[in-house]
């Protein structure tokens, strides 16, 4: 069955923090994980393997997907549009500089990067994945090529805060 509810990212804009709420939610059927990335590193496994994130949901449940690279993805806003055209998209809106620090800086604690900051302004890759996040308005558009703005709701991060 289709799923009712996308929260597409990005990352370090409280997705984590959206899916534990969701999670505690009876009416919410969320997956085990909160990263699937069916529909923009997985698609290739079919719609079969992307079920089994949801195979204890309960019939009167909604399906929550959250995978914050949905955002950036050239791809999955046509093909979250093509299976789940009723779907709702949540995406939280960080102001970019904040976001793109505060993931860096989760990466450098964790050890797992030893580069400057300057450095992910200076390499294509390290910009593509740390700094295109925040270019909402680029990613939002191809979403509203798929999806009607009711479909859509942009939540401030500081409003969560």
């Amino acid at each position: 069955r289709p799923v009712d509810i996308f929260h597409i990212g990005p990352q370090k804009a409280a997705t984590t923090w959206v899916y534990r709420c969701f999670l505690e939610h009876s009416e919410i059927a969320c997956p085990p994980t909160d990263s699937i990335h069916y529909y923009d590193m997985y698609y290739g496994r079919g719609r079969r393997w992307y079920a089994t994130f949801f195979q204890d949901a309960e019939q009167d449940q909604l399906l929550f997907d959250q995978t914050p690279s949905y955002i950036r993805s050239p791809w999955a806003p046509r093909r979250i549009a093509e299976d789940n055209p009723d779907a709702k998209i949540i995406c939280c809106l960080r102001n970019h500089v904040d976001r793109a620090f505060s993931h860096y800086w989760h990466e450098k604690k964790k050890r797992k990067i030893a580069f400057d900051f300057r450095e992910v302004l200076e390499n294509y890759d390290l910009f593509s994945s740390w700094i295109e996040p925040g270019f909402y308005s680029r990613h939002l558009e191809r979403y509203l090529e798929h999806f009607s703005r009711d479909q859509l709701l942009c939540l401030p991060f500081g409003q969560l805060k």
